[in-house]
């Protein structure tokens, strides 16, 4: 892929991934693809990506979304992601209030996925209002952006050391 090419499907651009959209994939499923932004800390971003992608595997079906594979964007590896459809709890609730029986069935789903992730050990490091996903038609919930997740067990090889103190309380 090119980067060009994936310009008019951005999802999220922030300081060190691009998160893109592609309806056509070679999956023959909607995905997202994630890239690296920050070429100064490329190296440790990529690890990050190694991280998100062996999670998301290991928690497909389990309030997360799943990692397919990997492609090449511009000649660097990008994660890719199946696309999950939904809008952030930001979105969702944040900028438009909503009826409180929608709030309690949304955070409901949250308690499930989040109980789905801790059945797994594993702690997400950075969940916010931006990295929950809420479908209103089904009210799925999945977590997004397992950049900083660990798995909590010692003998999990693909944590950083550093994965689980890099989150913030944003």
């Amino acid at each position: 892929y090119s980067s060009a090419t994936l310009e008019r499907d951005i999802l999220f651009k922030g300081e060190r991934f691009c998160v893109y959209r592609r309806l056509d994939s070679q999956f023959d499923v909607p995905v997202v693809i994630k890239t690296v932004v920050d070429r100064k800390a490329v190296t440790r971003l990529r690890r990050r990506l190694n991280v998100e992608y062996a999670i998301c595997q290991e928690l497909a079906d389990s309030g997360a979304r799943r990692a397919l594979g990997w492609a090449t964007v511009d000649g660097e590896p990008a994660l890719v992601l199946e696309y999950v459809e939904g809008m952030t709890f930001r979105q969702a609730f944040v900028a438009s209030p909503k009826p409180l029986g929608d709030v309690f069935k949304a955070m409901l789903g949250v308690m499930k996925a989040l109980r789905a992730l801790h059945q797994h050990n594993i702690i997400h490091g950075a969940i916010t209002s931006d990295n929950i996903l809420w479908d209103p038609t089904t009210g799925a919930v999945h977590f997004i952006d397992f950049t900083a997740a660990c798995h909590v067990s010692a003998s999990y090889p693909y944590a950083p050391q550093d994965a689980c103190l890099d989150g913030d309380l944003r």
